[in-house]
């Protein structure tokens, strides 16, 4: 209540006096490093990386029994989905039980939010916090969830990030606030320096430079295309670096090869990622000499559509606005199984996102099903694809090289792109890849009424 209520106020302030407040908030706020939630979420996930296989595929379907019974006695809206399908949650007794529940979609899971219907009743209002995140169609989508949230979060991207050597503690800057006022923040609570993701001028780039020297990080963070940018106008305008970076860890976004390289050869660091969602359904990470994304099993239950190679997620976590079988619309490689004794399921990368589309003369494409027409390009580095009002299609292209066999290679990938479509498709060079208000990059833009 009380928090609502100051968040309420804080919320129609000036800009200048929001900064300042944040400025004294951070100052005072809790470390991570301290917080309990964080701290008994490491400890448990340091003991149980020594469990077996077969204790983990245990502790999932326990957890999945418990959160569906939950789910049942507490949440209308799947009270109302199992005795409509009649399944009987007390009686759940294996993986393929639980697959017997129906898909949860994102238009299913934002009505049903808004209505309340996928809300708890063991938690009132002002006990909760409201997060926001972006549908495939941009679009608003939002859920709730408890308020040490980011803490119980935070430790299992901490349990991924030690496997590189990240440590309680250490400063890192983050690519990822677009900020009302100014450029940047200092978050002391978690020894980090934010800087906005817009950016294009080079006197800002040279500003973060200083900045991250005088903050003495060893790390960056953010998507993908912001640090890539940021990369390309330092080699661009021949700019100094004269701190030490260790790694660059890349989350939310696919990552092309060249902006590992780029990125790798401009700040002489090492490259590590992690695959997540703001729903909290699925969670994977790489290891140090490994290019294969990792499920973290403790963190939720995950599937794969067998035909779409959607991934589907279960979380473990949100008690409050429960998410079962829930479709990201993210898509990756067939997944594999190992039997390493606490990593039976990986993936190579991620594709894009299923909810993606185009419209075809013979009917609606999902942009996943095209990926393949951009696989294995040798003179083209990146594309984003653009679908204008009368359908045509423009392929937005960053050359990996302007020999000769760039221009062959792009009229091939331009005539089988239309032949697909059906529609007129042609392409035009650029130099940087346009970004979202956000600082993330959206391969598809379709700007066509069906």
């Amino acid at each position: 209540m009380i928090y609502n209520f100051l968040k309420n106020i804080y919320s129609k302030m000036p800009h200048l006096f929001q900064y300042y407040i944040k400025l004294i908030y951070f100052r005072f706020k809790q470390p991570y490093w301290k917080n309990k939630y964080f701290l008994k979420t490491l400890n448990f996930l340091k003991t149980s990386d020594n469990w077996s296989k077969l204790e983990l595929e245990e502790y999932q379907l326990n957890q999945l029994k418990k959160l569906v019974i939950y789910s049942y006695e507490n949440v209308s809206y799947y009270h109302e989905l199992f005795d409509k399908i009649k399944f009987n949650p007390y009686n759940m007794k294996s993986f393929a039980d639980f697959e017997k529940i129906p898909l949860l979609d994102k238009e299913t899971f934002r009505n049903n939010v808004q209505n309340k219907k996928l809300i708890s009743k063991k938690y009132s209002s002002n006990k909760i916090l409201k997060i926001h995140t972006s549908g495939t169609t941009g679009s608003s989508l939002y859920f709730y969830t408890k308020y040490n949230y980011f803490y119980e979060e935070f430790a299992y991207i901490f349990y991924l990030w030690e496997r590189i050597g990240y440590k309680l503690g250490d400063k890192r800057v983050e690519f990822r606030c677009v900020f009302k006022y100014g450029l940047y923040e200092y978050d002391y609570s978690q020894n980090v320096l934010r800087v906005s993701p817009i950016f294009s001028d080079v006197k800002v780039v040279k500003k973060y430079l200083k900045l991250i020297k005088r903050f003495g990080a060893k790390y960056l963070h953010g998507y993908p295309a912001v640090i890539t940018n940021f990369a390309r106008l330092i080699e661009k305008y021949n700019l100094k670096i004269d701190f030490e970076i260790k790694y660059i860890l890349f989350s939310s976004e696919k990552i092309y090869p060249w902006q590992k390289e780029l990125c790798s050869r401009v700040f002489n660091c090492q490259i590590y990622s992690h695959y997540g969602i703001s729903e909290q359904v699925a969670l994977a990470g790489k290891y140090v000499n490994s290019d294969k994304y990792y499920i973290v099993p403790q963190y939720s239950y995950v599937e794969q559509n067998s035909k779409t190679n959607e991934i589907i997620g279960t979380s473990f976590l949100n008690r409050v606005t429960p998410l079962i079988r829930y479709k990201t619309n993210d898509v990756s490689d067939k997944f594999n199984f190992t039997n390493d004794k606490s990593n039976f399921i990986y993936f190579n990368y991620i594709n894009g996102r299923i909810g993606d589309i185009i419209f075809g003369k013979k009917g609606i494409i999902t942009v996943a099903t095209l990926t393949f027409l951009f696989n294995n390009l040798n003179y083209i580095a990146a594309t984003q694809i653009i679908q204008n009002i009368d359908k045509s299609i423009i392929v937005k292209i960053i050359p990996k090289s302007y020999k000769n066999g760039l221009s062959n290679e792009t009229e091939k990938l331009c005539e089988n792109l239309k032949k697909i479509v059906g529609y007129d498709v042609n392409y035009e060079y650029i130099t940087e890849l346009p970004l979202k208000s956000s600082g993330k990059f959206k391969w598809v833009i379709n700007n066509a009424k069906k």
